[in-house]
């Protein structure tokens, strides 16, 4: 897929779905009003885990990505990572394990289990 050049649009047939759905689950929703809809892509690594950290062979640049949707929620955590790195320019061996050379280097998270990884 071309994430340059893809359909944002919704598909109307899922966003019926999910609204009735939530409309069961949550009947306050009956009712209410969408305004919009679109669709989306995910940056999603080989192992579904992000990357964070320094990038070999750019001196002085960290980054993360690759939350495939999760990163609202990991952003507070790996930001803190992040400023220490730069900062202190040291990394502990727990932040290690999300570095972006561990594709190339075989060191892929591997789950003995499937659904939300991250």
């Amino acid at each position: 897929m071309d994430p340059y050049d893809y359909n944002a649009n919704a598909d109307e047939e899922f966003v019926s779905d999910v609204l009735e759905r939530l409309e069961r689950r949550l009947p306050v929703f009956r009712g209410a009003l969408r305004i919009d809809s679109y669709s989306s892509l995910h940056d999603v690594t080989p192992d579904r885990y992000p990357f964070a950290g320094p990038q070999t062979g750019i001196e002085g640049y960290a980054d993360a990505w690759g939350g495939s949707g999760h990163g609202f929620k990991l952003a507070p955590a790996i930001g803190r990572r992040l400023a220490d790195w730069i900062i202190d320019g040291k990394i502990d061996d727990e932040s290690r394990q999300l570095s972006h050379d561990r594709i190339d280097e075989g060191r892929l998270f591997v789950q003995k289990f499937g659904g939300n990884r991250g």
